[in-house]
């Protein structure tokens, strides 16, 4: 038979929820603008992967036997880093609220 495929050379941009840099930019977006409050944000990195080129995202799922055993090491170290990260302020932030009287540096009392 007379098939008629598409010849896709590159010259042409790709669709653009099959680029996986889009899917990126708009997780990115979502995080800054707060959009990721009202959206499934796991869904969304899901097919980012998928855009990937990886199409059995389930074998990689926590079962819920592996779930109820509790963190591995490295989910556990990947909470402990995250947790520091978020109490690091950056320093102009805490030479403000020193100069409104809201902190007081290390060792002046």
């Amino acid at each position: 038979g007379d098939i008629d495929y598409l010849v896709v050379d590159g010259t042409l941009p790709i669709e653009p929820t099959r680029s996986p840099e889009t899917w990126m930019n708009m997780l990115q977006m979502m995080s800054q603008t707060g959009l990721n409050m009202e959206y499934k944000m796991n869904k969304i990195a899901e097919e980012a992967i998928r855009s990937m080129g990886i199409s059995d995202l389930d074998q990689f799922r926590i079962s819920e036997e592996e779930r109820q055993q509790g963190p591995t090491p490295s989910q556990q170290m990947a909470m402990a880093e995250k947790a520091r990260g978020a109490s690091v302020q950056p320093n102009e932030h805490i030479q403000n609220e020193v100069q409104k009287g809201n902190l007081v540096p290390a060792g002046a009392r």
